[in-house]
C-alpha cells in the first residue's frame, strides 16, 4: 500500500506540473524564442505525449496490482475508519477536559495562581502535541488507503486556545505583578498622581478590550476579572488622595474601619497600600467620600468652636475705665461684645444643627450655655451699673439726703462696698 501511494503521489505530483510547463512554453513562443527538441518536432507536443505515457504507465503498472489487494484494501480501510471514529471521540473527551482543566474561568490572582496557570498550559501544551501526533498518524493512513482526510477541528482550537491562554497569562501576571510591587508603597510615599498615569497607561494599551492582541481573550473570565481588578484599583486612586486629606483623624480612621467591616491601623510605621487595597474601597466609595467630606466640616467647626473659646479666655474682651475712686464696666465697648456674643450664639447653634457635630455636642452645648448667661449677666450688669452711678451721688454726695434718710443711706453704703469690691475683683480678674 506504501508503493501504491508513492507511485500515485509522485504521478499525482508529475502531472501537475505539465500545464505549468505548457504555459512557459506558449510564452517564450509568443516571443519568437525557438523551444523545438529537434528539427520538426513541437516542445508542447512532446509535453503532452510525455504526461499522457506517464499516466498510462503508472495505470498499467498499478492496475493489477490494485485489484488484487482490494479485497485487503477494503478491510483496512474499514479498519482505519473505524479508528478514526475513535480517535474522533477521542479528541472530543479531551477537548472537554481541556475547557474544564485551562485556567480560563479564575477570576482570583496571586503569584502561587499564576506559576500554576503557567504550569496548566505547559501540561496542557504536551498533551495536545501527543494528540495531534496521533492525528498525523491516522491522516497518514487515511491518504495511504485514499480515504478523505479527516480534520480534527478541536486540536487546532486547542492549539489557538492554549497560545491565547498563555498571551492572557502573561498580561495577568505583568499587570498583578505591578499591583503587588505597588501595595509594599508606605502611606506617607503613595504618589497618587502617578498611580493616576500608570493606571491610565494600562487601560489605554494593556488591557483594553477593543485592542487587537485582546480581541481573542477579551471574553475569558480571567481576562474581565484583570479588568476589573484594574478598574477597581482606578476608583479606589482618588479615594487614597482623598485619605491624605490632613482633616482625617483617628477617629474617622476608626469610622473607616467601621465601613468596610475591616481593620487596618493608620498610626502603624509600615502602614501601606496593601492595607488601603485589603479594604476594597471600591466597594464603599461614596461612604468614604462622604466620611472625608465629614472630616472636613468637622474641621471647620472645631476651627470655629476653638476660635470662640479662645475669645472668651482672653483677659481683654471686658474693659474698664476709672471712676472716682473705683472703676466701672465701659459701657462704650459693650456693643462689639453684645454684638460678638449674638453672632457666635448663632454660629454655635448653626453647627449644633449640623450632621458632623456630633464629635462636638458636649463643648457646643455648653458654650451655648455659657454666652446665654454672659449675655444675660452683661444685661444685668449694665443695669446694676446704671443704678449705681445715679444713686451714688444722691446717698454719699449729699449730706441732705443722708440726714433725711439714714437708714436708705446705711443699706446704699453697704452696696456702695459690695459693688466696689466686684469691681475690683473684675478688674484683678
Amino acid at each position: 500500500m506504501t508503493h501504491l501511494r508513492d507511485v500515485n503521489q509522485v504521478t499525482k505530483n508529475t502531472t501537475e506540473r505539465f500545464p505549468t510547463l505548457r504555459e512557459t512554453i506558449i510564452l517564450l513562443k509568443k516571443h519568437n524564442v525557438d523551444v523545438s527538441v529537434s528539427k520538426g518536432v513541437d516542445l508542447l507536443v512532446t509535453i503532452e505525449n510525455a504526461r499522457t505515457e506517464l499516466e498510462d504507465t503508472a495505470d498499467n503498472a498499478l492496475g493489477p496490482v490494485k485489484e488484487a489487494i482490494l479485497p485487503l484494501q477494503s478491510k483496512e480501510s474499514d479498519n482505519v475508519k473505524q479508528r478514526v471514529r475513535k480517535f474522533a471521540g477521542k479528541v472530543l473527551d479531551y477537548r472537554s477536559e481541556f475547557m474544564s482543566a485551562l485556567p480560563h474561568r479564575i477570576e482570583e490572582s496571586s503569584p502561587e495562581i499564576v506559576i500554576a496557570s503557567y504550569n496548566k498550559i505547559g501540561e496542557y501544551y504536551e498533551k495536545t502535541l501527543a494528540m495531534e501526533e496521533e492525528a498525523k498518524k491516522l491522516q497518514v493512513l487515511e491518504q495511504l488507503f485514499e480515504l478523505q482526510r479527516t480534520k480534527q477541528k478541536e486540536l487546532v482550537d486547542c492549539k489557538n486556545e492554549l497560545v491565547q491562554f498563555k498571551q492572557m497569562w502573561d498580561l495577568i501576571s505583568i499587570i498583578d505583578g505591578q499591583f503587588e510591587s505597588w501595595k509594599e508603597t508606605l502611606w506617607d510615599n503613595i504618589d497618587a498622581d502617578n498611580l493616576e498615569q500608570l493606571l491610565k497607561n494600562m487601560k489605554i494599551n494593556q488591557t483594553n478590550p477593543t485592542l487587537a492582541q485582546n480581541k481573542d481573550i477579551k471574553n475569558y473570565k480571567a481576562f474581565m476579572a484583570l479588568n476589573d481588578r484594574v478598574k477597581n484599583m482606578d476608583t479606589i486612586r482618588p479615594l487614597i488622595q482623598q485619605l491624605h486629606s490632613p482633616f482625617m483623624q483617628p477617629r474617622h480612621w476608626k469610622k473607616l474601619n467601621g465601613v468596610c467591616g475591616k481593620n487596618v491601623n493608620r498610626n502603624d510605621p509600615k502602614f501601606c497600600l496593601s492595607d488601603i487595597i485589603n479594604l476594597e474601597l471600591y466597594k464603599f466609595s461614596e461612604d468614604v467620600n462622604e466620611l472625608v467630606e465629614g472630616a472636613q466640616k468637622e474641621a471647620g467647626i472645631e476651627k470655629k468652636l476653638n476660635n470662640i473659646i479662645k475669645t472668651w479666655d482672653d483677659t481683654t474682651v471686658l474693659c474698664f475705665k476709672p471712676y472716682k475712686d473705683s472703676h466701672i464696666l465701659d459701657t462704650g465697648m459693650l456693643e462689639e461684645i453684645v454684638e460678638n456674643v449674638d453672632l457666635q450664639s448663632m454660629d454655635l447653634m448653626t453647627m449644633n444643627a449640623s450632621k458632623d457635630s456630633e464629635e462636638f455636642k458636649d463643648s457646643l452645648l455648653k458654650w451655648q450655655k455659657t454666652l446665654k448667661t454672659i449675655d444675660q449677666v452683661l444685661v444685668l450688669w449694665v443695669k446694676v451699673q446704671k443704678n449705681w452711678m445715679r444713686l451714688e451721688p444722691i446717698f454719699l454726695a449729699s449730706e441732705d439726703i443722708r440726714a433725711q434718710l439714714p437708714e436708705d443711706t446705711k443699706r446704699f453704703e453697704k452696696v456702695d462696698a459690695e459693688w466696689k469690691a466686684l469691681m475690683a475683683d473684675a478688674l484683678d480678674d
